[in-house]
């Protein structure tokens, strides 16, 4: 309002007026709508004096927690009561196990001192033996116990283990010839003096040349489906079979009359055949049986003892 009233009166002091107007206005700066971008060096000073402060804080905070527990270690040690007496040491027995046994220093012989000249001994005069009351009995002095010899216990009869005759030494290598028509059974051999039922093994056929290997025990098993005729055991010379198989065969009492002709046979198998008590004499006349089975036959308990008697070294199995 007040410009246009002096433009009314006179263009010259509107002029003037502005003039002084903008003179007597202070000096604003001109500043623009975007801040002015920070110092990157004050924000690391910054940084760093923050850090230095954690740091000190940090450390202030640990001197306190060691001087909090330096003063109750010291008060602990207060309220311990005073030790009366010194304590002992306290040494590990492994310690002491491991230390050597010191041995004592050894003296200095001694020089032997010379032995006063014998003389007459010195007798005193002997004391008056004591009273000794009629109604008192003598007491022998003890004497000393005599150490006893230790006496084994008898064995009974029954239980004494009778050891078998003693047989014919082991034989060396051997050929022997059986029919070469036909087989008469299974050859099998075994460790001489073996008493073991699985030590058998197999040799061959009995049939042709068949050669027997030194230090062998000879076992023959006849074959089951071939009626049996035993007296092809008179054509060998005694001794040659230690073993003779007769299971499950048509064998009866009368068959076993020709095992005499091997009077060294050490193992008889009987098992499933007609034999009867009457059969079994013809087996005492075999001093060097040590087994003989007899299962599944038609002998007895009564046969059994009777042949036990003779043949006392012989492991019976059976009936």
């Amino acid at each position: 309002m007040l410009a246009v009233t002096v433009v009314e009166q006179n263009e010259t002091h509107v002029v003037t007026l502005k003039t002084e107007l903008m003179n007597t206005m202070p000096d604003q700066e001109e500043t623009s709508e975007y801040p002015t971008p920070a110092d990157p060096a004050s924000f690391t000073e910054g940084a760093a004096a923050q850090s230095r402060r954690g740091f000190e804080l940090a450390a202030l905070i640990f001197l306190v927690l060691i001087s909090l527990a330096a003063c109750a270690g010291v008060l602990w040690l207060v309220a311990q009561p005073p030790q009366t007496t010194a304590p002992q040491s306290v040494v590990p027995p492994l310690a002491k196990a491991l230390e050597a046994p010191q041995k004592p220093p050894q003296e200095p012989a001694q020089p032997a001192q010379p032995s006063a000249p014998e003389g007459p001994p010195e007798t005193s005069p002997a004391a008056p033996p004591p009273a000794v009351p009629p109604s008192a009995k003598t007491t022998e002095a003890p004497q000393a116990p005599q150490p006893e010899t230790a006496q084994t216990p008898e064995t009974p009869a029954s239980e004494k283990q009778v050891e078998p005759p003693a047989g014919m030494p082991p034989p060396g290598a051997r050929r022997i010839s059986f029919p070469t028509d036909s087989s008469l059974g299974t050859l099998r051999v075994r460790q001489w003096g073996s008493d073991d039922e699985d030590a058998w093994t197999r040799l061959n056929e009995a049939r042709g040349g068949v050669s027997v290997p030194a230090g062998m025990e000879l076992r023959i098993d006849l074959y089951t489906s071939v009626a049996v005729d035993l007296s092809f055991l008179g054509t060998f010379a005694d001794g040659t079979f230690q073993g003779l198989g007769l299971a499950r065969t048509d064998t009866g009492d009368t068959d076993l009359a020709y095992l005499k002709s091997q009077a060294d046979l050490v193992w008889v198998d009987l098992r499933g055949t007609r034999v009867t008590d009457k059969g079994l004499v013809h087996l005492e006349a075999l001093p060097r049986l040590q087994r003989l089975n007899l299962r599944d036959t038609h002998v007895t308990e009564a046969g059994i003892g009777k042949l036990k008697q003779t043949l006392p070294h012989c492991r019976i199995v059976g009936p």
